[in-house]
């Protein structure tokens, strides 16, 4: 329970099926690309199928870690992400990031967004939200 407080989508309990994992994973899997394979916010546009991000119709080149952080804020807009949750969503390029590894993605993607009106805010001791900018 307390996992989906935090924001799972989906969590197996003990024992469980490695076959039952899998399939969690691929309906989940298609339940973001039917959902997510083109985000829009603002004058900014990701066809994550194709992986390319343009502002106000400008291409901006992403890094993988770069995609992975964006699609978690576009996907969680409002939401305030943890480090720990960040660093959970990049499990899959390196294992575990430290908190400095986390700041320091957060900070690239600053810079590349920077000509948006979109900001990724810091929430002191809680982490960064998205802020789109359409307000």
């Amino acid at each position: 329970m307390h996992g989906l407080n935090l924001g799972a989508d989906d969590y197996p309990t003990k024992p469980f099926f490695v076959e039952e994992f899998e399939a969690r994973v691929r309906a989940m899997s298609r339940r973001l690309n039917a959902t997510a394979a083109q985000l829009s916010v603002g004058g900014m546009n990701a066809d994550v199928a194709h992986r390319r991000f343009t502002i106000d119709d400008r291409s901006i080149d992403l890094t993988p870690r770069e995609w992975a952080l964006l699609e978690l804020f576009f996907t969680r807009p409002g939401r305030v992400l943890s480090k720990e949750q960040i660093a959970q969503g990049f499990i899959a390029f390196e294992g575990h990031l430290s908190a400095n590894a986390v700041e320091h993605h957060v900070s690239r993607l600053r810079v590349k967004i920077e000509s948006s009106a979109a900001r990724i805010r810091t929430v002191r001791g809680l982490g960064y939200v998205w802020d789109s900018g359409d307000e």
